[in-house]
């Protein structure tokens, strides 16, 4: 176990002491086992008013550098959240609101900073799987992923005719907050499409309107490096094939397309089948 209960020497900004790096380390390296998950969580709770803002920081920088992990450190932030009775919630709040922060800042930061692409995925993500650990209402995660669909669809509609020599000059931005949201879903285990609470499914349905409305305002894009390289045939067969190209449907009509069959047949996503909730 961390031990977390020893007061902080003075140190210069920027300085770990000797518990606090401790702390950091047991984050960082913190296991997918459940157990263990739940020790590091009763040994944070205690003192979670006096470290919380370490613990924020340090479990928002493992979210941003090791995605593999992020339904961990969702069930970690649950399990403090649950463990410390006097000061859970307001950390829990106050982790969240960092969160959002974080986003805000990132989504404006798209077109010069690659990084913060990657955080936004990731940041999405962790949201996603924060409302599976009851972290998060499942409502307020299918809000943040409707609002970043509505993004899209006011995209199409606001700036197609901006730009007259290009008027689908928006689309590649409004591409990537679709991708964002369509990636994350899998997260969810399936919970906000066939889940028992009918708010949420009521929501969904809304999210997947806009979406929809958004998939038809756009151009397909087809990106031949995406595709599945094929030995090459006679010039007749290749121009057939080219032509049945036309109809296929591109990288996020598929991604979509996935979407919606997971949906119908009430598959769950593979990719966090393991997150447990509190």
């Amino acid at each position: 176990r961390v031990g977390v209960r020893l007061e902080k020497k003075r140190m210069r900004p920027g300085q770990l002491g000797d518990p606090m790096r401790e702390l950091r380390e047991a984050i960082i390296h913190l296991d997918g086992s459940e157990q263990n998950v739940k020790n590091l969580s009763l040994d944070i709770a205690p003192d979670i008013q006096q470290i919380g803002d370490d613990v924020t920081r340090f479990t928002l920088e493992c979210v941003s550098e090791l995605p593999v992990k992020t339904p961990v450190y969702a069930l970690l932030i649950a399990l403090i959240k649950s463990n410390s009775e006097e000061f859970g919630l307001e950390f829990s709040e106050k982790f969240l609101s960092r969160v959002g922060e974080a986003l805000e800042h990132d989504l404006m930061r798209l077109d010069e900073d690659k990084d913060a692409r990657t955080r936004v995925k990731l940041l999405v993500r962790f949201i996603v799987c924060a409302s599976v650990t009851n972290l998060v209402s499942q409502a307020s995660a299918v809000d943040v992923l409707t609002r970043f669909a509505e993004k899209c669809v006011a995209m199409s509609k606001t700036k197609a005719c901006n730009n007259q020599l290009n008027p689908k000059a928006w689309q590649p931005r409004a591409d990537f907050l679709a991708t964002v949201v369509l990636s994350a879903l899998p997260w969810s285990n399936g919970s906000f499409a066939k889940g028992t609470d009918e708010v949420v499914q009521g929501m969904y349905k809304e999210f997947a309107r806009t979406m929809e409305e958004y998939m038809g305002a756009r151009d397909p894009t087809f990106d031949k490096c995406a595709r599945v390289l094929l030995a090459k045939t006679d010039s007749s067969k290749e121009e057939e094939e080219n032509k049945n190209n036309s109809h296929e449907p591109d990288a996020l009509e598929e991604l979509w397309g996935r979407v919606n069959e997971a949906d119908k047949r009430g598959l769950k996503g593979g990719a966090g089948a393991g997150i447990v909730g509190v």
